[in-house]
C-alpha cells in the first residue's frame, strides 16, 4: 500500500493521452483540506489537492487504487478532522497572488482552474500553499495555463509547424474523445520542460491535428509545376 499512495500522490503530469483515473475523491467533501500526505519520495500534497490532481489527468486508472486508503485520512467514516481547517479569507491561490485568471479553462471537460483555486482556497499561505502549488507545478505552469494575469507561458515546444495549420475539433488520438486538438495545442504550451513535452507531441498527434496550410500547399504545387515545366523545356531541347 505504501507504493500505491506513492504512486497516487506524485502530482506530477503524466502522459495526457494514458488512461486516467475517473474516481470522486470523498464523494466530493474533503473534510481534512489541509492534512499534508507524504509520499515515501517525498512528494507532499494536501487533501484538498488531490480531486484537482485527478480532474487534471495526473492520476492514472492504476494509480486509482491507492485514493480508497487515502480517503481514511483526508476524508475519514466518522467525519473526525485534524488540524485547521484553513483561513476563512483565502489566502492561497492558482496564481501568485489575488489576480484576475480564466475560471472557465477547462481540461477533459473540467473546469479544472476554478476547481485548482477552490481547492487552494481551504489552505493558509506559506508551506502549506507553496508545497501544493509545487506539486501541481512539476510539469504544468499552472498560473500561465489558468491564463493568470501578469503570467507568460513556457512556450517550450509546439505540436504543428510554420506552415501548418491546427485541426482545431480533431480529437487527439487515445484520448476517448476528450481532448481535441486545439486544446492539445494551447496545454502544450504550458509544459515546463521539453521531455514532457515530446511525450504529448507524437507522430499521431501531428498526423491527427495538423494540415498544411493552404497557401504552403499552393506554392508547393506552383514550384513542383515550374520544375516539371522546366525538365520538359529541358527534354524537348
Amino acid at each position: 500500500m505504501k507504493l500505491l499512495l506513492s504512486i497516487a500522490l506524485a502530482l506530477v503530469a503524466t502522459n495526457p493521452i494514458e488512461a486516467q483515473c475517473d474516481y470522486n475523491f470523498c464523494g466530493g467533501g474533503v473534510t481534512n483540506p489541509t492534512t499534508i500526505i507524504t509520499s515515501p519520495g517525498g512528494t507532499q500534497a494536501p487533501c484538498a489537492l488531490i480531486q484537482t490532481g485527478i480532474n487534471l489527468g495526473q492520476v492514472s486508472a492504476e494509480q486509482c487504487l491507492g485514493l480508497p486508503e487515502i480517503e481514511k485520512t483526508c476524508c475519514p467514516a466518522d467525519g473526525s478532522t485534524g488540524g485547521d481547517s484553513g483561513a476563512t479569507t483565502q489566502t492561497c491561490f492558482v496564481c501568485d497572488g489575488d489576480v484576475t485568471f480564466n475560471e472557465e479553462k477547462t481540461w477533459r471537460g473540467e473546469k479544472i482552474c476554478a476547481s485548482f483555486d477552490t481547492s487552494l482556497a481551504a489552505l493558509p499561505s506559506g508551506t502549506v500553499c507553496d508545497a501544493a502549488k509545487g506539486a501541481a507545478n512539476l510539469n504544468l505552469n499552472m498560473p500561465s495555463f489558468c491564463e493568470c494575469e501578469g503570467a507568460v507561458a513556457p512556450n517550450l515546444c509546439s505540436v504543428c509547424g510554420d506552415n501548418q495549420d491546427v485541426n482545431m475539433d480533431a480529437i487527439v488520438p487515445d484520448t476517448n474523445g476528450q481532448i481535441t486538438c486545439s486544446a492539445g495545442v494551447d496545454y502544450v504550451k504550458h509544459l515546463k520542460n521539453e521531455a514532457a513535452c515530446s511525450v504529448f507531441v507524437t507522430d499521431s498527434v501531428k498526423a491527427t491535428c495538423c494540415a498544411e496550410k493552404s497557401g504552403a500547399l499552393g506554392l508547393a504545387l506552383s514550384s513542383f509545376a515550374t520544375v516539371l515545366m522546366v525538365v520538359g523545356l529541358a527534354v524537348a531541347i
